[in-house]
């Protein structure tokens, strides 16, 4: 029992370990959700020459309103951001299924899929930023008027900020973990800020 209370204790420190570093990569992520915000509306506000106080929302041109409603519009009809893939960890909170006083957080859904797999776009849009995470590989930012899509976990990158891009288009490879093997997908969904379950948006996921 003493050996089998040691290995828990163990096995719970490293998981929390990893919840850490989980955890400092998603505030990168709202972190620079954030400043896009802000710079998108310094920008806007300067064109228009008026004062935004707040950058919390993006201010939406009419051509950015409608591709924001066309997303709303498809809501639960998107398609996977893979072409084949089975989702192995959901968005939220889980608890652990070896260690019930452990729990884990998603802000998006982990897609497991084949060996050189591609992400795509799951709606049209346009890079908004390519960022390289540090342990985590690379993310691609897609904005659609007022929501984002990333694809993170990519071991290339096929496209480049400023970039339009379509549904179904081919952004870049998933990386392959050469530990478990496993090529692993971490896809999210916000709308501005707000972080939004992915499962509410693509077709049967």
């Amino acid at each position: 029992v003493a050996s089998l209370l040691k290995d828990e204790g163990k096995f719970s420190s490293q998981i929390k370990k990893k919840q850490r570093q989980a955890a400092v990569i998603e505030k990168q992520i709202e972190d620079l959700i954030k400043e896009a915000i802000a710079k998108s509306n310094r920008e806007a506000a300067k064109k228009a020459s008026k004062k935004v106080s707040k950058y919390t929302t993006f201010a939406l041109t009419p051509d950015a309103n409608i591709l924001a409603a066309n997303f709303t519009s498809n809501k639960g009809k998107l398609i996977w951001p893979v072409q084949k893939g089975v989702v192995t960890q959901s968005f939220g909170s889980h608890r652990h299924p070896q260690f019930p006083n452990v729990t884990t957080n998603n802000n998006g859904v982990d897609i497991t899929t084949e060996s050189n797999a591609k992400a795509r776009a799951i709606f049209t849009g346009e890079v908004m930023q390519i960022q390289q995470i540090k342990g985590a590989n690379q993310a691609i930012y897609i904005r659609h008027g007022d929501y984002i899509t990333i694809y993170r976990n990519l071991a290339t990158v096929l496209v480049k900020k400023g970039d339009k891009v379509t549904s179904k288009q081919n952004l870049g490879t998933i990386y392959k973990n050469p530990i478990n093997g496993k090529t692993t997908l971490k896809f999210y969904i916000y709308k501005n800020a707000t972080k939004m379950n992915p499962a509410d948006w693509v077709y049967k996921m």
